[in-house]
């Protein structure tokens, strides 16, 4: 073993400052035999080769070829015919970078070969650098490179202009749907651009070629299973001696982000055209009340350009609050928005009466009030038009009230006056009359009779609906108040061969207006009596059911269709399907009932079919109080 400062052909070195190194270090003789290992190489090899023979004094070659754990048998050649070109001076020196492999561990190093001698070799040191730790993170860096390239979906490329070949990364080939091992050149990779897209990236190639003009384009691709997507492509030229001698460059599937822009353009389309297109009015306003945006509908309404629009604010056209109550509104808007009436001041003063809608919204980080203005003067005309025809009717309704009340009364003195002396005359109080006289004075007070009824019933209805009908209550039995009625309409039932049956709970008592109970179960009898042919059968029934009292009139008549029922109750209405001339009637009976039963809080109805007659209910209280009707 060589002496500290030994000199050997003339190339001095300190043994103890190599023992010292970091690095691993083998000098070898000419031949190849190890002359030194220092002990970082002696303590690499006790922990991952021991036992081997890679100590001084045994031949290092031959140890390589026993010990093909640096990669492969190639490797290991390249390593010998390096070192063997450096003792001979072939070569000043030699690097490379091999693996190591021992027991399941794997590393690095880089050799450097360095000549003992700078005149004639007469021997070689082995310098092993440990770069286990860097080629770790470089592989770590490059599969990290690898992941965000995939995940972005962008691969590199690169050509050389002279020969045309270039290469790609996985990625690239993955856009291209090709498979990751295939070579590729200029001319192939443009066949996959679409039509339109293939020229502007020849040209670019060619710029980037022939100018150094680098280039970053957007454009139509189809791939080789025919998928058509959008790329980003870019070039960049690699110079020497002022000449392009290779152009690198990256490619990038866009075909997500050109879709959702595509989709984000189509809905903003569709967003502008239903602003433009809307019937109605529509201003975006910001925080500070100023108009962000307004279509040309609501300029219109106003009579402002769209521009001059731009420049205003709320309290410029809203006359009914104020400038602080407005920007309250704006702070106050949120998401569910409110709807209010205000008027509108146009550009040449003239106002609107306008419907808003309004709801907030936030677009980016500011707050808009997105208001729909609906220009609704014509309808506030209608309204008020409405209101005055009400008013008017209203009044026309009173004045006919009381003009049939006056009427009624004035009418009522001389049929009364009629009627009486038709009776005196019939009872041949003041003489004798033949029979052809008896007979026109029965027929003189049968009408006067006939006619005051009529006129009766319209004093009531005009009673009613002047509000000036009561109702005065008092104790009475049923019984005896159907019985009256029963008495009084058998005559007119008994000329038509009818027959009335009456069922009432016994000692029924009720607390009512004796005069308006038995004028409504007159008129539905009378009705009754009315629509039933000959022979038929009219049935009454009343009894207390809790605190009601319960009554029906039934009958086996005409019947009504069911569209008709609703009518039945409204004045002045005689169904053509039951009513002639024959039964006559002024229209009132019917609203005259239906109104004394609300008066005493009750409630009647109808159920009938044609052909198969009528049953007309009510329902009032056992005990009703008295009461004026204020319609």
């Amino acid at each position: 073993m060589p002496a500290k400062n030994n000199i050997i052909q003339n190339f001095t070195f300190d043994i103890k400052s190599i023992d010292i190194w970091e690095d691993g270090v083998i000098i070898l003789s000419p031949d190849g035999n190890v002359l030194f290992t220092n002990k970082a190489w002696k303590h690499f090899s006790e922990k991952y080769e021991p036992g081997s023979q890679c100590t001084e004094g045994s031949d290092f070659f031959a140890f390589c070829d026993e010990h093909a754990n640096i990669n492969s048998r190639e490797k290991i050649k390249l390593i010998e015919n390096g070192i063997k070109e450096v003792i001979s001076g072939k070569s000043s020196s030699f690097n490379t970078e091999y693996s190591y492999k021992y027991n399941g561990n794997h590393g690095w190093f880089l050799l450097k070969v360095h000549p003992l001698s700078s005149e004639v070799p007469t021997g070689v040191l082995l310098q092993h650098i440990d770069i286990t730790e860097t080629k770790n993170k470089i592989q770590d860096s490059e599969e990290l490179l690898t992941d965000i390239c995939q995940i972005a979906r962008i691969g590199g490329w690169e050509f050389e202009v002279e020969s045309g070949k270039g290469n790609w990364t996985p990625q690239v080939a993955r856009i291209h749907e090709l498979d990751l091992d295939i070579s590729t050149n200029p001319d192939f990779g443009m066949t996959f651009y679409a039509p339109g897209s293939r020229e502007i990236i020849e040209e670019a190639i060619q710029n980037v070629i022939e100018k150094g003009r680098p280039y970053d384009l957007e454009l139509e691709f189809i791939t080789a299973k025919g998928t058509q997507k959008w790329v980003r492509t870019t070039g960049h030229p690699k110079m020497s001696e002022g000449k392009v001698v290779k152009v690198t460059g990256s490619l990038q599937d866009i075909t997500d982000r050109k879709n959702a822009e595509k989709a984000l353009e189509m809905e903003s389309m569709k967003r502008r055209i239903l602003i433009e297109q809307s019937a109605d009015g529509i201003v975006i306003i910001d925080q500070n009340g100023k108009v962000f945006e307004a279509n040309k509908k609501f300029a219109d309404m106003l009579g402002y350009t769209e521009k001059e629009m731009s420049s205003l604010h709320m309290w410029d056209w809203d006359t009914q609050y104020t400038r602080e109550q407005l920007l309250e509104m704006v702070r106050l808007a949120d998401e569910v928005g409110v709807t209010h009436e205000t008027k509108q001041r146009c550009k040449d003063g003239t106002l609107l009466d306008v419907e808003i809608s309004g709801n907030g919204a936030i677009f980016g980080n500011e707050k808009l009030i997105f208001c729909v203005c609906r220009d609704i003067t014509d309808r506030k005309n209608t309204e008020e038009a409405l209101i005055h025809a009400k008013q008017m009717a209203e009044e026309a309704s009173d004045s006919k009230s009381e003009f049939l009340a006056t009427m009624s009364h004035e009418l009522r003195t001389p049929l009364n006056s009629i009627i009486g002396f038709s009776d005196i005359m019939s009872h041949q109080i003041v003489g004798e009359l033949n029979d052809k006289q008896s007979e026109y004075i029965d027929h003189i007070a049968n009408s006067g009779k006939h006619l005051l009824g009529l006129i009766n019933s319209i004093l009531d209805f005009s009673k009613i609906e002047a509000g000036k009908m009561e109702i005065c209550c008092c104790p009475f039995c049923v019984g005896d108040v159907v019985e009256e009625v029963r008495a009084t309409t058998i005559p007119i039932a008994e000329v038509k061969n009818i027959n009335i049956n009456v069922s009432v709970e016994p000692d029924l008592i009720m607390n009512a207006d004796k005069t308006k109970f038995k004028q409504i179960l007159y008129n539905l009898v009378s009705n009754a009596i009315k629509f039933t042919e000959k022979g038929g059968t009219i049935s009454i029934n009343i009894k207390r059911v809790d605190d009601m009292i319960h009554t029906s009139v039934k009958d086996n008549g005409i019947g009504i269709s069911g569209e008709n029922t609703a009518r039945l109750f409204e004045p002045f209405k005689q169904l053509s399907k039951y009513s002639t001339r024959e039964q006559g009637g002024t229209g009132l009976g019917l609203t005259i009932v239906k109104k004394y039963v609300e008066m005493h809080k009750g409630k009647i109805w109808v159920q009938s079919k044609p052909g198969q007659g009528s049953t007309f209910a009510f329902v009032i209280p056992a005990e009703s109080k008295m009461e004026v009707l204020n319609l």
